[in-house]
């Protein structure tokens, strides 16, 4: 198993290994499969070992193999490894209830957690459930929060048809950078409002970092206005590719115009 570490790199990341000189797991065991891996609620990672003693496709291989009897080999012994830092103590989770669906005010308050499982599972719950009582919940988390939990309120109100043009405008503003990237996702879809279409506008004109005006010129693509053609067309001439590559990707590119080759 192969490990990186993110790092900010302009509009993208750049991956580089943590173990420069090793894998981040490995073993002796010809049969070791590691197939998929999961960050389980402990916040440990979990490893899905297929363990087979032959996995190959049968167009592929040799008729003596595919004659031996042992294509299936190994097919009851699958397992699952649990992987945490030294020192970490057992799960006590076993047999609880983690995310009680029925319990509204445990879900909203997840969708903060910094423990990736409790956000996702919460978000989707939620999602599903599409309880509009719960509107005005989700919306204090976007009022009042400037973290990772405004953008996952954000997402549900959508899913909820519950999402308004302030809450887009509110969450444009915030001083966090990541969550105002979500909030001009949405924000393009609803480009129609001039207040929003200004916003993406002007959020494109702010240098900030790479990241946030790569979305922004995305977003902004899909305005059609002589103010957005105007951002799109001094994007184009930027040396970092990523923002280039959003601004050919306009709905008001017109590379003729733009770089007079015609």
């Amino acid at each position: 198993m192969h490990a990186d570490k993110l790092t900010s790199n302009g509009a993208t990341q750049k991956a580089s290994r943590i173990f420069p000189d090793k894998e981040f797991l490995a073993s002796k065991d010809p049969w070791f499969r590691p197939v998929n891996f999961y960050v389980g609620p402990d916040g440990a990672l979990y490893v899905i070992d297929y363990y087979r003693k032959i996995i190959e496709h049968p167009e592929w291989m040799s008729d003596e193999v595919n004659k031996s009897g042992q294509l299936y080999t190994g097919s009851n012994q699958g397992r699952i490894y649990r992987i945490t830092p030294k020192g970490s103590q057992r799960p006590e989770f076993a047999g609880e209830k983690l995310l009680d669906s029925g319990n509204a005010q445990v879900l909203i308050k997840n969708l903060s957690s910094t423990n990736g499982w409790y956000r996702k599972n919460a978000r989707r719950i939620l999602s599903h459930q599409k309880n509009q009582d719960l509107a005005e919940d989700l919306r204090s988390l976007i009022q009042e929060n400037d973290t990772i939990g405004a953008a996952q309120a954000l997402y549900v109100l959508k899913s909820m048809n519950a999402l308004r043009d302030e809450d887009i405008l509110r969450l444009l503003k915030i001083r966090n950078e990541f969550v105002r990237i979500h909030a001009l996702r949405i924000a393009e879809t609803r480009a129609d409002n001039p207040e929003i279409a200004k916003a993406i506008i002007e959020m494109a004109n702010i240098y900030g970092s790479d990241q946030l005006r790569f979305q922004a010129v995305l977003s902004a693509g899909e305005l059609n206005s002589d103010t957005a053609a105007a951002i799109i067309a001094e994007a184009t001439v930027s040396e970092n590719s990523w923002i280039l590559s959003a601004a050919m990707t306009a709905k008001t590119f017109d590379p003729i115009r733009t770089w007079n080759t015609g």
